[in-house]
């Protein structure tokens, strides 16, 4: 389930705010 939502996500914010939560 969270796999649809990482995609969606990843469109709003950038990679970098990723990067940051991971």
């Amino acid at each position: 389930m969270n796999t649809l939502i990482q995609p969606k996500h990843t469109s709003l914010v950038p990679s970098t705010s990723l990067d940051n939560s991971k």
